[in-house]
């Protein structure tokens, strides 16, 4: 998972860098970051295409009981990262736009009221 997530982000990072290029009418950055962010994305693509090779191994070792441990886990990290996620694209507090974002979004569960069905 860390190598899908770093690739991604260092997509948006060459994405960023060229349009701010674009922005400034630098076409030497904004070229070289297309260029990097395309080696990015064929990077990225790679990743992705071993996932299951990659979710085999990961849980090789895991048995039936374990795996439903394993996936309270997981469902424990999605959570952590959409809530980080939501704090980084929240708007400044007190504003309007913090009023409406926060009568907007969905109040997420707490990862702890997760539990596999057996």
């Amino acid at each position: 998972m860390h190598a899908y997530s770093y690739e991604h982000m260092e997509l948006a990072a060459y994405e960023l860098l060229r349009r701010v290029a674009d922005r400034a009418g630098n076409s030497r950055v904004s070229e070289l970051a297309t260029r990097i962010g395309a080696e990015e994305r064929a990077m990225a693509d790679r990743v992705e295409d071993r996932w299951e090779s990659a979710t085999r191994a990961s849980l090789r070792d895991k048995g039936a009981e374990n795996l439903r441990e394993e996936l309270v886990k997981y469902l424990r990290d999605a959570h952590a990262l959409e809530a980080q996620g939501m704090q980084r694209s929240r708007p400044a507090r007190g504003s309007r736009a913090c009023q409406r974002w926060r009568r907007s979004s969905p109040t997420p569960r707490s990862p702890s009221t997760w539990r596999p069905k057996r």
